[in-house]
Order: structure tokens, then sequence, then C-alpha cells
């Protein structure tokens, strides 16, 4: 996680190329669009980001499994 905070620190220096040739500072809004990826990625992906996975999809999960119970339903139909 600190390495995503290091990281999102450094993009305010970041520019963007809309033609060739040619950059320009990224806009504030392009910048929370990058932001608000790399803590999905953060919390997708990494150890960091168990908990987060697990208050977000587990109950998405347990309600999948309680509507379609594993003994009444296969997992390849």
């Amino acid at each position: 996680m600190l390495y995503l905070l290091q990281m999102t620190s450094r993009l305010n220096q970041c520019f963007v190329q809309s033609q060739p040739g040619f950059l320009h500072p990224a806009s504030s809004f392009d910048m929370d669009k990058v932001k608000s990826t790399l803590k999905q990625i953060v919390r997708d992906w990494s150890d960091d980001g168990a908990p987060e996975r697990a208050a977000s999809y587990q109950p998405v999960l347990d309600e999948i499994t309680l509507q379609f119970p594993p003994d009444k339903w296969s997992v390849e139909n």
C-alpha cells in the first residue's frame, strides 16, 4: 500500500500527450481516474486488499450460495 501512496504522489507530475510532440499536464479528472484504478488494482490483487475484498465480495458470494446451493446446482451448467 505504501508503494501505491508513493506512486499517487508522483502522479501529480504526469503529463498527457494529446498530439504528437505536444505534452500538457494531466487534468485533475485524469489523475482521479488513475488513482481510482490503482486503488482498485490494490484491492483486487494484493494482500493489503484482502480485508476490503472480504468485506465487499463475501456478502455477494454468500447470497449466491444461498440462492443457488451447490447440492442443487451444478457449476458446469
